[in-house]
């Protein structure tokens, strides 16, 4: 359950009445009760004073404690103060990928020691893996960015009486230019 904690409303006006706008704050002290998050306003909820709910993209604080019904359904100033309101829908956003291509590079099988596995120039590693029976702690591995190339990297330790070898694996993605 997630919990929201209410210091204080703090309301921003915009004064103006001469040649120069003066910002005017006003803080209203709520006593710093906490409120339950409750997550979508539903009928037949019993919702306690303090409770947060959403409803139709707005936030509202419970004022009373009582059960939902759709006579006091938020924004129903009898039950529900409002919190936070919805925004406006913001631009449309970019066009997604058409096409990527997504390829596993290997490396020859690692017995003791470094290795990297690089991706191809304009590709850039987005996971690495090992297959491996019995991993240590002592195995690391992850992905890196130098200069124009990405990859990556594996360190595996037999110090400590392990026969395995490490088959290092890279997932590279291309980007469509």
């Amino acid at each position: 359950m997630y919990k929201l904690v209410l210091v204080s409303l703090v309301i921003a006006v915009l004064w103006s009445g001469t040649t120069s706008a003066h910002n005017k704050v006003v803080v209203i002290p709520l006593g710093g009760e906490e409120s339950n998050w409750r997550g979508e306003w539903l009928v037949g909820q019993t919702y306690s004073k303090g409770d947060v709910a959403s409803n139709d993209g707005n936030s509202y604080l419970a004022l009373v404690s009582h059960d939902a019904t759709e006579s006091n359904r938020p924004p129903a100033a009898s039950h529900w103060g409002l919190v936070a309101a919805r925004g406006e829908p913001g631009p449309q956003g970019p066009a997604g990928l058409a096409s990527f291509n997504l390829t596993r590079r290997s490396a020859t099988p690692v017995t003791n020691g470094y290795t990297s596995v690089d991706c191809n120039a304009g590709e850039v590693a987005i996971s690495c893996g090992t297959f491996k029976s019995n991993a240590s702690e002592e195995d690391v591995m992850g992905c890196y960015v130098k200069q124009n190339l990405s990859g990556c990297y594996f360190y595996h330790d037999e110090s400590g009486g392990s026969d395995n070898s490490l088959q290092a694996h890279c997932m590279c993605l291309a980007l469509p230019q």
